[in-house]
């Protein structure tokens, strides 16, 4: 039987990584995570690994009279465990 838990995370997305985009490159892949606050974590080592996977996220940025800005996101990650 697999158990469902969660880890809740707010991570920064930082338009300093995609101040310098020209028109043509692909802007999902210029805007990374920058900082990760804990909601929400879990014991056994699966909060470090969560953290781990936000900052390799990748969005695209949030675009303010056509510039790109920094925000913050909610993160839920989800894992399957076995009981």
């Amino acid at each position: 039987m697999l158990e469902q838990v969660n880890i809740i995370l707010i991570c920064l997305f930082a338009a300093s990584a995609a101040n310098h985009i020209q028109p043509q490159d692909d802007l999902q892949s210029l805007v990374l995570v920058t900082r990760v606050v804990v909601v929400k974590g879990l014991p056994a080592g699966l909060t470090d690994q969560a953290i781990k996977a936000a900052y390799k996220l990748k969005f695209k940025p949030a675009l303010r009279n056509g510039r790109p800005v920094s925000f913050w996101k909610p993160v839920l990650i989800e894992f399957h465990l076995r009981r």
